[in-house]
């Protein structure tokens, strides 16, 4: 992933966030979360509640 894009209705408020990924840790990552995801049996908890908060938060910003 060289980019991300924000997009918005009025396609001039676009934003492009560029963000170079060293190595492929990424795919580590996406598979623990698939493996969460089909794991009912068991609670994976890797963000506390006020940290789901805070990236809310953030997220209602951008």
């Amino acid at each position: 992933m060289d980019y991300f894009e924000i997009r918005y209705e009025n396609q001039e408020n676009n934003k492009r966030y560029f963000y170079q990924l060293d190595g492929e840790g990424i795919r580590y990552e996406l598979v623990a979360f698939a493996r969460a995801s089909q794991d009912s049996k068991t609670n994976y908890s890797y963000v506390t509640e006020e940290e789901s908060i805070a990236i809310r938060k953030v997220m209602e910003d951008l």
